[in-house]
């Protein structure tokens, strides 16, 4: 059991210290108490505590990978918090699944939800109102693409977002979370850098299997255009005409998704 084994020492004589303890803590089981993340960097499972019990849990790379979406959310948790019932990384999963689209918000929570970040409760409260379409694709490919308007696009945009905000409104009635987690130790942008792209190439490749797999389906099979959304949003979508019919079958697809959507919340 070490407790604060390598405090108040100057930078040269921690590392010599630190070496000696890592080699003699080898094959055996120890118990590290610290309040610097640094200094328990290669320990096998970390356990976050404040006054009110376990924050947070998981290994180093897992805590400062996901420190950035808990930091999201300080300044708007006391609002937004108790107006969704959400602890700030539920308030910080919610803006990062407004923003970064379809699946985001799901990819997020699991992953939150795997370090203890978020109870289960809380991570099936999140998930009805945290799957959402992204503003760059709404803009761009539904906006720009179909309607050849960008006013189109801001309005399909707008509908998609209130939908969000009402339902999480709807669903915080039944379900309150006013947990609070402790913010994670800032991660160095090389490092955040590093993850980030690793984890979104290994997330494309992971999910991308669902869209060529419901996008053949839609190709060999003659369905209409709002069948075919309702399978695989963009080629649904993408074959809409630019009519007022069209613009409510897009914001009705939009809030569906798909069903390859839905088999990608269910992967992550």
């Amino acid at each position: 059991i070490l407790d604060e084994a390598t405090s108040a020492l100057d930078n040269a004589t921690e590392i010599l210290i630190q070496q000696a303890l890592d080699e003699l803590c080898r094959g055996r089981t120890t118990i590290v108490v610290a309040h610097r993340l640094s200094t328990i960097k290669h320990a096998h499972e970390i356990v976050v505590l404040t006054r009110d019990g376990i924050a947070e849990q998981g290994t180093h790379d897992q805590l400062v990978e996901l420190g950035g979406i808990v930091s999201l959310a300080p300044l708007l948790q006391h609002l937004l918090g108790r107006l969704f019932g959400c602890s700030a990384a539920g308030i910080g999963v919610f803006l990062l699944s407004l923003a970064g689209g379809y699946p985001m918000g799901p990819r997020l929570i699991a992953q939150l939800y795997t370090t203890g970040q978020l109870s289960r409760s809380e991570a099936e409260h999140l998930l009805r109102f945290c799957n959402n379409a992204g503003p760059a694709f709404i803009l761009t490919v539904v906006g720009r693409g179909i309607f050849q308007s960008r006013t189109s696009g801001l309005v399909l945009w707008g509908i998609h977002l209130l939908a969000a905000l009402v339902s999480a409104l709807l669903f915080c009635q039944r379900s309150r979370h006013h947990s609070a987690a402790a913010l994670p130790p800032p991660c160095a942008p090389s490092r955040a850098f590093l993850l980030a792209v690793g984890s979104g190439a290994e997330a494309m490749l992971h999910l991308s299997a669902f869209v060529v797999f419901f996008s053949v389906v839609t190709t060999l099979l003659p369905l209409p255009p709002l069948l075919a959304g309702l399978l695989e949003l963009t080629v649904g979508i993408t074959s809409l005409s630019p009519t007022r019919t069209g613009f409510s079958l897009s914001a009705l697809l939009l809030g569906w998704g798909g069903v390859s959507v839905c088999c990608q919340t269910a992967a992550v």
